[in-house]
């Protein structure tokens, strides 16, 4: 027969759980009241989300389903960086899947110049096979959404000598990264001694293109200092008048219309047509099809004379076409390849993200 426990020893062993209990819930609602930080998680509130393209902007590709998701994440206290400010940076936040404790890196719409401090805007696409994805997908507003960060994606190195061009090449949603750079870097500093920044977006269809409403602003209030053109897969047979969203989800007017592109030369071989999309007034090149070889060598052709810094941000097909895959860690760059190291680009100047 077992002994029984002495009176002290069972108010012992009962309170012992209560008070971890208690320590725990102590500790969790200081973490949340503090905020996250890089090496821990702390929830934000989902404010509010939409998806993408709304019904209003679904003229192009009717037939296609929204598949992006906008999340307005809300914390009780402004979010820092806990560092200096880099405008020349992009940053990235990780959020987890609490039930699988599944993490992946999200980089926000804008950082160091978000008219909120207390708050985070993501792009979220969702994958069929993306848990996490899927799980974000999934929340609705008031929900937590537990984060961790910022870590710094990419960086100028302060040792480094300022590029005359700072040239972004995304796929899909890794548009955001894009978007961050402008915001950082225009909306924090005098345009007339920053490098040019160049764009370069490749969506499947003109429906999957998301914030380009909101680059174009800046093209058009900086039309010296930035530089958009697209990339479209499947482009529509005829002129159409239709509506992109913007990255939060407000349908903005936008038409796009196909350029003569009719020469001489035209009867001995055929060119791919170029439309443009006319959004607020301002005309973007549109190419249809992916970004190809001859792209990049008759409009970034290397130069020892123009220093180009070229950022390669996409699905990981979209990034070995143009650079070569990553090492096999999936942190170190490996050796360059693709398209731009045939165009004569050297690994000191191309980062994959």
């Amino acid at each position: 027969m077992q002994r029984a426990l002495p009176r002290g020893a069972r108010a012992i062993a009962l309170a012992t759980p209560v008070c971890l209990g208690a320590f725990y819930v102590t500790q969790q609602a200081r973490q949340s009241d503090e905020g996250p930080l890089p090496y821990r998680y702390a929830p934000l509130l989902l404010g509010s989300t939409s998806l993408l393209p709304c019904q209003a902007a679904r003229a192009f590709e009717s037939d296609e389903r929204a598949m992006h998701r906008h999340l307005h994440l809300v914390s009780k206290k402004p979010l820092t960086l806990g560092r200096d400010c880099i405008p020349f940076a992009i940053y990235s936040y990780y959020i987890k899947e609490p039930t699988l404790q599944v993490e992946r890196p999200y980089t926000p719409l804008a950082i160091l110049s978000r008219s909120d401090a207390c708050s985070l805007d993501m792009l979220i696409k969702r994958y069929a096979d993306g848990e996490l994805s899927r799980y974000l997908h999934r929340l609705r507003p008031n929900a937590p959404v537990y984060v961790r960060g910022p870590e710094v994606t990419w960086q100028l190195p302060s040792h480094a000598k300022m590029p005359d061009e700072i040239v972004m090449m995304v796929g899909g949603t890794c548009v955001a990264a894009s978007h961050q750079l402008l915001s950082n870097v225009l909306d924090t500093r005098d345009p007339a001694t920053s490098p040019r920044l160049t764009v370069w977006y490749a969506a499947s269809s003109l429906d999957a293109l998301q914030a380009v409403p909101d680059m174009v602003r800046y093209l058009k209030q900086y039309p010296e200092h930035v530089q958009l053109r697209l990339w479209v897969e499947r482009m529509p047979r005829h002129s159409q008048q239709a509506d992109l969203c913007t990255a939060t989800g407000i349908p903005v007017g936008a038409r796009v219309r196909r350029l003569d592109t009719a020469t001489w030369l035209g009867r001995l071989w055929s060119r791919r047509p170029v439309h443009e999309l006319v959004v607020d007034g301002v005309a973007v090149p549109v190419h249809s099809g992916r970004i190809s070889l001859e792209d990049i060598q008759t409009r970034l052709a290397h130069s020892e004379v123009w220093r180009r810094l070229v950022l390669v941000c996409g699905p990981d097909g979209f990034v070995h076409a143009l650079a070569g895959p990553k090492a096999r860690d999936l942190l170190s760059q490996g050796p360059l390849g693709g398209m731009l190291r045939a165009s004569g680009y050297t690994e000191a100047e191309v980062f994959k993200m």
